[in-house]
């Protein structure tokens, strides 16, 4: 009987140990989610030279499902006046711009976007 309660505590620990290595990833908070979206509108405006956003989009996808109406019509909003703001003809203003895409590189990889 010991034998076996050790054993059962020894196979709970190493369930417990592994279950890290298999969990998903952090969902995002709701500033996070709305931040990631800008950070998409930011590599897609024209003004900016667009750049390849599939991973990031691949993780707002991913961060998408359980959100309230509100945040997801909010996230869109965001991403859209993003795509404008990149069309600004101020040069200070574009320089602002890519200086923040620049910061959104976090969002587009799963182990830091959850920090």
């Amino acid at each position: 009987m010991r034998k076996f309660v050790t054993l059962v505590l020894a196979a709970a620990a190493v369930s417990a140990a592994a279950a890290p290595a298999f969990a998903q990833e952090a969902r995002w908070s709701d500033a996070k989610f709305l931040s990631a979206q800008r950070c998409a509108g930011l590599a897609k405006a024209k003004g900016l030279e667009p750049i390849d956003a599939s991973a990031l989009e691949a993780q707002i996808k991913a961060q998408t499902p359980g959100r309230q109406g509100l945040i997801l019509e909010r996230g869109e909003v965001g991403r859209e006046q993003a795509m404008r703001a990149g069309r600004a003809p101020s040069e200070t203003m574009k320089a602002k711009l890519l200086a923040e895409r620049a910061a959104c590189i976090a969002y587009a990889t799963p182990q830091l976007a959850a920090n």
